[in-house]
């Protein structure tokens, strides 16, 4: 192994310990769209997502919505909503979804340039 192949491998199990907590519950998934450009979310991120962590109100999660794997803002209180971080927010009511799965809640993005 030369220097630069050990350079690799310890930025490598760097960024690995910086990002993943608990490698059995985490995954990466990566984003499409523009919804949660204001929380530094950019189209074709990678999301880091982590099954373990349960989300609190204002976390941004990873969910099924009718078979479709959206990334929102969920919002506890009264009611629970899924809300958008862009400049033309939507809310989702929760309660009014049938088919409905929080999958995990992103911990880090990863965005691409």
């Amino acid at each position: 192994m030369n220097l630069r192949e050990g350079s690799t491998i310890r930025f490598a199990s760097f960024i690995n310990d910086l990002l993943i907590k608990r490698s059995s519950s985490t995954f990466l998934m990566r984003y499409k769209g523009n919804e949660m450009i204001y929380s530094g979310i950019k189209n074709n991120a990678i999301l880091v997502i982590d099954r373990s962590v349960k989300p609190k109100n204002n976390s941004i999660i990873v969910a099924s919505v009718e078979g479709q794997f959206i990334c929102r803002r969920i919002l506890i209180g009264k009611r629970m909503r899924l809300n958008t971080d862009c400049h033309k927010n939507k809310f989702l009511d929760i309660e009014k979804i049938i088919d409905f799965e929080i999958l995990g809640t992103v911990t880090s993005s990863i965005n691409i340039y």
